[in-house]
């Protein structure tokens, strides 16, 4: 959350480098077994492409090239996608309660490093 790639600030606090997402999704998969494919499959079904909008939503009529949109066409493999996003939920809501005690170490740091001085005199 608090992360950075400026090489003057990390020479003083390297911990908070800045890590690419897929770096941790990576990590996760070592954890949760799937979840860097699973990721991999949502990514996909996210983008304006032949596995995101074409396969859910359209048709090609291959005798003239025309593409109309459908009826959501693999339904099956939909609900398979949203059930494994379902199913880390459970992870991430301790991860964000770790995160809120994180949140309040660090402005408990910042404060100490530089006070706010008080309105109240």
């Amino acid at each position: 959350m608090f992360a950075s790639r400026d090489r003057q600030w990390l020479e003083k606090a390297s911990e908070y480098e800045a890590v690419n997402v897929l770096t941790h999704i990576n990590r996760l998969d070592k954890f949760a077994p799937g979840a860097r494919s699973h990721y991999d499959s949502l990514s996909e079904r996210c983008h304006p492409n032949m596995m995101g909008h074409h396969f859910m939503f359209t048709e090609t009529d291959h005798s003239d090239g025309t593409v109309r949109f459908k009826d959501e066409r693999h339904p099956d493999g939909n609900q398979l996608l949203i059930l494994g996003g379902i199913m880390l939920v459970g992870l991430i809501v301790s991860e964000m309660a770790r995160l809120d005690g994180l949140i309040t170490e660090v402005a408990d740091l910042q404060h100490r490093l530089n006070p706010v001085p008080s309105s109240n005199g």
